[in-house]
């Protein structure tokens, strides 16, 4: 099977299989040929096999994955560098893969909450299992198959260790979110006890804060000019008017009365 696979050398050939396995990059195509049996590709006129739609990767996106596998994934460094040399799109595609897993651990990283360690262990533990299916596959061994039991145990555990802390999330946020509605009853509560004596000195106090009189004194002064209060109206009758002549009867001549 392995002398079949073209055109990678036989040296590098267990390699990139037991990564291009891992990674899934081989899920269409059939390992006994893995570039002719590619419906994605086209031929050209040297024999070389040329993808139809060619991957590209930002010089960003190949640091994040590079700093990845140095850091948490050194295992697949050599694979990473002879997938580089010998096949520019599935090295796309590696790529790819491994900066978006960059990106969800950066995102966990940055909530400082615990994520952080849980996905890396699971990352790191789910990678382990994905190598030694692949050299398995390539090559039986006892050791591998030991390996792979041990790999899959620790796998197990981080998918439990994964599933606590999205249950303890999930418990914060609902402890968060009872609060809210505490705090929303609350608000609701206050409202519904608010008197009508209440909203009427509210709305008396909107009235004046708006330069108008209260409702029943409007109609009489419609300028918007201050009107005259009940006092001062009260004061201007009791007054007389000077300007009208005193019209008591005159005093009667002297001797009037007399026989």
């Amino acid at each position: 099977m392995v002398d079949s696979i073209s055109p990678l050398s036989k040296v590098t050939q267990p390699l990139l299989i037991i990564f291009a396995i891992s990674h899934g990059l081989f899920a269409n195509v059939s390992l006994a040929n893995p570039v002719t049996n590619n419906a994605e590709t086209t031929g050209q006129g040297d024999g070389k096999q040329t993808p139809s739609n060619p991957i590209q990767i930002s010089p960003e996106s190949e640091a994040r994955a590079n700093q990845l596998v140095v850091s948490h994934l050194p295992e697949l460094k050599n694979i990473l560098r002879r997938l580089r040399e010998s096949e520019q799109q599935e090295y796309a595609k590696a790529i790819h893969d491994l900066a978006r897993s960059a990106r969800k651990l950066e995102l966990a990283e940055s909530r400082a909450d615990g994520g952080f360690e849980v996905e890396l262990q699971l990352l790191k533990s789910q990678t382990k299992v994905n190598l030694l299916t692949a050299r398995l596959r390539v090559r039986d061994s006892n050791r591998d198959r030991k390996q792979l039991r041990s790999a899959l145990t620790r796998f197990h555990s981080a998918q439990i260790e994964r599933t606590k802390y999205e249950v303890q999330a999930l418990r914060n946020r609902l402890v968060h979110t009872q609060k809210q509605l505490a705090s929303a009853e609350q608000r609701l509560e206050s409202k519904q006890q608010l008197t009508t004596e209440q909203l009427e000195k509210n709305y008396l106090r909107l009235i004046r804060k708006a330069g108008r009189e209260p409702d029943g004194r409007t109609d009489a002064n419609p300028s918007g000019k201050p009107s005259q209060t009940n006092t001062e109206k009260t004061s201007t009758k009791s007054q007389p008017n000077k300007s009208q002549p005193n019209k008591s009867p005159p005093p009667e001549p002297p001797g009037k009365d007399l026989p």
